[in-house]
């Protein structure tokens, strides 16, 4: 197989600058310079010798290091050196940094003017306002929390808590917004857990007028142990027991709660029949729940014996029933419609302030898919969901499923949505449109539309990060440009995708394409880099080309280096587990781990591991799908005992992660076979098929 080649060319550009990934010259030397350095200060000398993308990586290193001296040695010597340097704003809000006080907020000031509408902006005012913060600065907080697009959840909690220094009265109009990002099933949550000062505001928020209800204190802490975050929970419910309406005196204590939550059968055993307080039956909720994620069926009969309490209130059934009813879903347990059922009818009568997460309304209406029982699935979106949730694609296409209306696919249909994902793709294959390629709306690109992408200042400086290998960074420089710069025209991000592609930066020239709204060019989206090496290498393996495709660009985006946060490596993401196991089955003579990204051998041991599981799966591409992300053990569970159809499948898969694997991978499939103009236009549902019953 040909070496595969992944580098941004070093042929001269739009400005005549050459672009590529640098290796610094004298490498050995420069860090040993670089240790020196650090050992003694007053020992730098020939620092006019080091290059400047050198220099910038040694005045973030010093930043870092927060050793000032060293950084104005550096600092000093880019400014004499090359003052236009792309990343000379970076250096310069550095420096600003370490200055932050009273005298230097002038500068400070001067620097957002002058850099209006850069992600290096939001960056340094994020960090300004935990400063102006600490120093009560409420005025100035307000005035620049606005400039921020896309605010962290430590800078939104500065902004409220600058709100609540106003009297009550004027404070008031931030409340509901407070309350909105503390438990919203649309927008998610802030966990003021995990900052001083969004839980100092959130505490603060409490003291006001009761802004909060028992119920929606409840559903919070439910919510905590949902997403596993149990002491969070613990700390949350032991500090507000006081406003849960429990009963005369009685206080819930942190050791209560981890009684319950952390050996919940023990806990039930010791007071199931001891329920004579809301307290207890407070705890022995939460035990219910707790446990239900391990063992819903068992948490459910247990719960049954409970619920006639008195003590149990319709809030707290509602709670418990719908994490039972969620946890057996998950678990593809039949009796999980019944036990929502329990849920949705106690709702009604408890008070408004319940709320369930989305992951509840969801995991519902695929008890129901799952069932196939339609009438309930449309009940569920219909009348049950938040009208957020009953709009997305995913659900009106059930429920087009479920009603048999068609007029519903038409609402989702890629003709009427631009948007080509895959439920668009499912709804056009109901309307009897088979799978297309739109027409390319730009082929041609001129080098002024090209350089005016490039001359954007947040371009520059990711160009500058990807060639010094500060991936990440650059990442978000590119994105910020195109999210808030371009993202008002599609000829522009037209443009700026041609442009990575260009530079072979694949995955932002993927990413930078799909934020079309009308304009849409599907050879930037579905980009196919190396295909010369890796087609013939897929064909070997018995191979649909298009699969192979469609899965790479999800695993990797192809980034040859890229590194998951669970040590996946390359193309083709192979876990060193799994790339050592393949190696051997396949008979690869002299493998070891420091070859799997070698870009031969991470597409050969990839293909090898996709055919190994495709044949042990019954030769079922989603099967094999999910077990690329997944591992085998679980596609094989995930089945049901009847043939299921692959959407169902697909949709009903437990992780959140795989699920969204599987559709996008089968539906960049779809596109791949065009692109590659295979003779027979498999349709997503034909991908999809029928998966065969458990053994």
């Amino acid at each position: 197989m040909k070496k595969f080649i992944l580098s941004i060319t070093s042929a001269t550009l739009l400005f005549g600058t050459n672009f590529h990934f640098a290796n610094a010259q004298n490498q050995d030397n420069f860090d040993n310079f670089s240790n020196s350095a650090y050992n003694n200060i007053s020992n730098i000398s020939n620092i006019s010798n080091i290059s400047d993308d050198d220099l910038f990586l040694k005045i973030r290193d010093a930043y870092r290091k927060k050793n000032k001296p060293l950084f104005n040695s550096f600092y000093s010597q880019l400014q004499l050196q090359n003052p236009n340097y792309p990343l000379m704003a970076y250096a310069q809000s550095y420096d600003l940094r370490f200055n932050f006080d009273n005298e230097n907020s002038v500068a400070v000031k001067n620097f957002i003017n002058q850099h209006p509408n850069e992600l290096i902006t939001e960056l340094l005012i994020a960090d300004w306002l935990v400063w102006l913060e600490k120093n009560n600065r409420w005025a100035d907080i307000l005035q620049n929390y606005r400039l921020i697009k896309s605010p962290s959840a430590e800078s939104k909690c500065i902004f409220y808590k600058a709100n609540l220094q106003n009297s009550a009265n004027s404070a008031n109009s931030v409340i509901n917004e407070i309350k909105q990002n503390w438990i919203s099933t649309e927008k998610g949550f802030i966990a003021p857990e995990n900052n001083k000062i969004c839980e100092e505001i959130f505490n603060k928020t409490y003291a006001i007028n009761s802004a909060f209800s028992a119920d929606e204190i409840l559903s919070r802490a439910v919510l905590q142990i949902e997403n596993n975050k149990i002491s969070a929970a613990k700390k949350f419910l032991s500090a507000k027991s006081h406003l849960l309406n429990l009963s005369a005196s009685a206080t819930l204590t942190a050791a209560q709660i981890n009684e319950a939550v952390e050996n919940p059968m023990k806990f039930l055993a010791k007071n199931s029949g001891n329920i004579n307080s809301s307290q207890t039956a407070l705890l022995a909720t939460l035990a219910i729940i707790k446990f239900s994620q391990k063992d819903p069926q068992q948490a459910a009969e247990k719960f049954i014996s409970l619920q006639e309490n008195s003590n149990f209130t319709p809030s707290l059934k509602t709670l418990a029933w719908s994490q039972i009813g969620a946890n057996a879903a998950k678990q593809h347990l039949s009796a999980a419609q019944t036990w929502f059922d329990y849920a949705f009818a106690n709702i009604n009568k408890a008070q408004k302030d319940i709320t369930l997460s989305d992951d509840v309304y969801e995991w519902a209406a695929r008890a129901a898919l799952r069932a196939k029982n339609f009438q309930n699935l449309a009940e569920i979106i219909q009348n049950k969901m938040p009208e957020h949730l009953k709009n997305q694609h995913v659900w009106i296409y059930w429920l087009a499923r479920a009603t048999n209306n068609k007029s519903l696919y038409k609402k989702i249909s890629t003709r009427a949505t631009q948007k080509y994902h895959f439920y668009n793709t499912l709804a056009d294959e109901e309307l009897g449109i088979l799978p297309y390629l739109p027409a390319d709306a730009k082929t041609t690109f001129s080098k002024a539309e090209l350089a005016q992408i490039q001359a954007n200042p947040n371009i520059q400086r990711a160009l500058t990060l990807f060639r010094i290998d500060l991936r990440s960074l650059a990442v978000k420089e590119w994105a910020y440009a195109n999210v808030n710069i371009f993202a008002d025209s599609d000829d522009k991000l037209l443009n700026s995708a041609e442009l990575a592609k260009n530079l072979q930066i694949w995955d932002r020239e993927i990413n930078t394409s799909e934020f079309t709204k009308t304009k849409h060019n599907f050879s930037q989206r579905y980009v196919a880099p190396y295909s010369n090496d890796i087609v013939p290498v897929a064909k070997e393996q018995g191979l649909d080309p298009a699969w192979v495709y469609g899965l790479m660009r999800q695993e990797s985006r192809f980034v040859t280096h890229a590194k998951s946060n669970v040590g996946a490596s390359g193309l083709m993401q192979l876990m060193p587990a799994t790339a050592k196991w393949v190696a051997n089955k396949i008979g690869l003579q002299g493998y070891h781990h420091g070859k799997v990204n070698n870009h031969d051998v991470n597409v050969l041991l990839g293909t090898s591991y996709m055919r190994i599981i495709l044949e042990d799966l019954s030769g079922m591409p989603i099967l094999a799908t999910a077990a690329y992300n997944a591992g085998p053990r679980r596609a094989k569970r995930w089945r049901a005992l009847n043939h299921l159809e692959g959407a169902i499948y697909a949709e009903t898969i437990p992780f959140s992660e795989t699920r969204d694997y599987v559709k996008k991978v089968l539906n960049n499939a779809v596109y791949y076979s065009m692109i590659f103009n295979q003779p027979k236009i498999m349709t997503l549902k034909q991908r999809l098929g029928v998966v065969d019953p458990k053994q």
